[in-house]
């Protein structure tokens, strides 16, 4: 069970609370996510969908946990727009 707190009202739309089995952790509009994503459309630039997978690879051996404490964290720095 994967749980995200937020303050964003779009993203409570798409759901904070998820129960993801194997099949899930694919990328298609059967599974969680993907159904999630049709009742509920976040924006193009939201990390979270991608946050949520990466967690899930992780936690079920698709990704090395070596490698992602090596890279600690990730984020985008919008500089200033003149």
């Amino acid at each position: 069970m994967y749980n995200i707190k937020t303050t964003c009202e779009k993203l409570r739309k798409w759901g904070t609370n998820f129960d993801m089995e194997m099949k899930d952790l694919m990328w298609g509009p059967e599974t969680i996510l993907g159904r999630k994503t049709t009742e509920a459309p976040l924006t193009p630039t939201c990390l979270v969908p991608a946050a949520v997978m990466n967690v899930c690879w992780l936690e079920n051996g698709m990704i090395s946990k070596n490698l992602a404490r090596e890279m600690r964290k990730m984020e985008i720095i919008f500089d200033k727009l003149e």
